[in-house]
């Protein structure tokens, strides 16, 4: 005989942004994580928790108060059009298997950044 699944009701929070976050242990300001990311644990109760549930302490986390802010940066298409031609040569190179030295990222930004500007989209 199989045992009943049981449901526990969905509730959500919105952040400042009107962003709905669904209320759970991931979600959570006071959660901390264990043993290589497996197991979840309440740092003000000091106990495992299980992945969908909260309890009456929860917090929205600061990321997810941020959430739609809009403070991360897009890249232009173009310097990712640069990198992935970038890294196509240097694959290239090593299969003529010539002595080659692959670029830094960093390298690759500031070369972008003296031909063509700013890696980023001005949003």
């Amino acid at each position: 005989m199989r045992k009943k699944k049981v449901t526990i009701p969905v509730s959500y929070a919105y952040n400042e942004q009107g962003i709905a976050i669904k209320k759970c242990c991931a979600s959570c300001a006071f959660k901390e994580l264990t043993n290589g990311r497996r197991t979840r644990r309440c740092m003000v109760r000091d106990e495992s928790v299980k992945p969908r549930e909260y309890c009456c302490l929860w917090s929205m986390s600061s990321q997810f108060k941020a959430a739609g802010t809009a403070h991360g940066k897009v890249k232009r298409k173009e310097y990712l059009e640069f990198l992935v031609e970038q890294r196509k040569t240097e694959q290239y190179a090593c299969q003529l298997n010539e002595d080659f030295k692959p670029k830094r990222l960093a390298q690759i930004r500031r070369e972008f950044e003296i031909n063509y500007c700013s890696i980023y989209e001005n949003i």
